[in-house]
């Protein structure tokens, strides 16, 4: 298991936080989406330590921001992003 692996706590709330965007962007409702982002990058910046997974997340948030913020963008690119990163994360023993 990595070092940085998320505490069970922390997983779960990104992973709402994660599956909310996605469902925000499945139903149009892009302003939901992006506070969800919002707050997934403010849990990753005080609960993920650094290394991969920080990475990983600020990577996932920045980008599913700029194409938040695109006029063209398909909502299926914005929720396969969303589900890839969620599905990327590793949780510590005892989690999901």
């Amino acid at each position: 298991m990595p070092a940085d692996a998320l505490p069970p706590d922390v997983y779960a709330v990104l992973d709402q936080l994660l599956t909310e965007a996605s469902r925000a962007v499945a139903s149009g409702d892009h302003e939901t989406a992006s506070s969800a982002v919002d707050s997934a990058a403010t849990v990753t910046e005080n609960k993920v330590p650094p290394g991969p997974q920080r990475r990983l997340l600020d990577h996932c948030c920045e980008t599913v921001t700029d194409l938040l913020e695109a006029e063209d963008t398909d909502a299926a690119l914005i929720r396969e992003y969303l589900r890839a990163t969620s599905e990327r994360l590793v949780v510590e023993a005892g989690g999901s």
